[in-house]
């Protein structure tokens, strides 16, 4: 069955697990919680530990480029999956580990110099799709860490273009090879055709992809 998620974007640990009960109290199953969000001095292992020891639902840690107002969250890549794994130590239950990890220029567009690649996903050139051996390399490393602390992993795109089932399936075959725990693909709907190949393409993922 579905998840029912509470998001939690808050600047303090106290206001953070204050999200977390309301969420609990309305019937959420699981937490996102957004690190980015938080006061750097809060971000500390202590803190987040009082967060993961307070809440009776498993959290999934988020560190995107973000913060609580929605400026933009500046930090390089290290620092960024520093403070995830700081999450883990903590014993948090999972990390979103997005699919530009590694590569930040693949956050705004795709890398072109990988466009001749045989790949049906890259046709319109997506968002968020890393191809690079090397990075996908370091990202399964990563994981490979993340799953020895004891944690799951998330790996998320947002391709930011429409895309049909083939290439849904291919690219979620393509990201199942770093091991994650779970895939998150999201794509934009922009009239009836694409929202019925989005039905199908959700069909299909359930028969052809073994990762939830």
């Amino acid at each position: 069955s579905p998840l029912l998620i509470g998001v939690v974007r808050e600047k303090t640990v106290r206001d953070s697990i204050a999200a977390i009960r309301n969420s609990e109290y309305r019937g959420a199953t699981g937490i996102d919680l957004h690190l980015s969000c938080m006061e750097e001095s809060e971000r500390t292992v202590e803190n987040l530990r009082k967060i993961v020891q307070a809440c009776r639902l498993p959290i999934l840690a988020l560190s995107y480029n973000q913060t609580y107002e929605y400026a933009p969250f500046t930090t390089d890549e290290e620092t960024r999956i520093e403070l995830l794994l700081r999450f883990v130590e903590a014993g948090g239950a999972a990390i979103d580990l997005q699919g530009y990890t590694y590569d930040l220029p693949s956050k705004d567009a795709f890398r072109e110099e990988f466009s001749h690649l045989g790949y049906s996903f890259i046709r319109d050139l997506p968002k968020e799709v890393v191809v690079d051996e090397k990075v996908i390399q370091r990202q399964m490393e990563l994981i490979d860490r993340v799953h020895h602390a004891g944690a799951e992993v998330l790996i998320s795109t947002h391709p930011w273009v429409p895309m049909n089932c083939e290439q849904v399936v291919d690219l979620a075959l393509f990201l199942e090879k770093r091991n994650p725990d779970v895939i998150k693909i999201v794509t934009p709907c922009y009239n009836d055709e694409q929202l019925a190949e989005s039905f199908k393409t959700m069909l299909t993922l359930k028969k052809e992809v073994k990762t939830k």
